[in-house]
């Protein structure tokens, strides 16, 4: 989960840097799996604190509330991509 969380933290700040999705959307994805770090990284120090329900739900919901606007977001509006010529 230490890597899950670092690949699409960057992943999520290279789609607000790019403009693919609004900014909004990937500011909170960028936030939601920098938690799902911090999740992680406390579980392998104190798991048993982090063992309780509502401390997962804390840390692992807004992931999920992420992917699914997101994705919702690009099968609906898709990214917004600049012609060159």
């Amino acid at each position: 989960m230490v890597f899950h969380g670092l690949n699409l933290m960057i992943f999520l700040y290279l789609l607000f840097k790019w403009n693919y999705v609004p900014r909004i959307l990937a500011g909170f994805g960028t936030l939601s799996y920098a938690l799902i770090f911090i999740y992680a990284v406390m579980t392998m120090l104190a798991p048993h604190y982090m063992m309780a329900l509502i401390i997962q739900i804390i840390f692992l919901a807004p992931s999920i509330l992420t992917e699914l606007i997101i994705g919702s977001w690009l099968l609906i509006k898709g990214a917004k991509v600049q012609q060159t010529r």
